[in-house]
């Protein structure tokens, strides 16, 4: 992964706020968990079932798989991107 791709995916991911917690809330071990799941798979479902276990396992909480689908999508095409490159 290039520096670059990772910082463009950790923005992204830190962005989202899936749970809307309080601003500044460090979820800094799942979107790192999230970006390691993002280039274990191209396959958008796949990668959003992973997300959805890294945030159910720190926070007991499930985010419906339609919550996690537009983050996926645009990961996966800033990854194709960067691969490119």
């Amino acid at each position: 992964m290039s520096p670059e791709a990772g910082i463009e995916l950790y923005k992204l991911i830190s962005d989202w706020n899936p749970l809307q917690l309080e601003a500044g809330f460090d979820y800094d071990p799942e979107i790192y968990d999230t970006i390691s799941a993002i280039y274990e798979s191209d396959d958008a479902h796949v990668v959003g079932r992973a997300i959805q276990e890294i945030f159910n396992q720190s926070f007991e909480t499930v985010i419906p798989l339609a919550e996690i689908h537009p983050i996926t999508e645009r990961a996966l095409v800033l990854k194709r991107l960067y691969n490119d490159v």
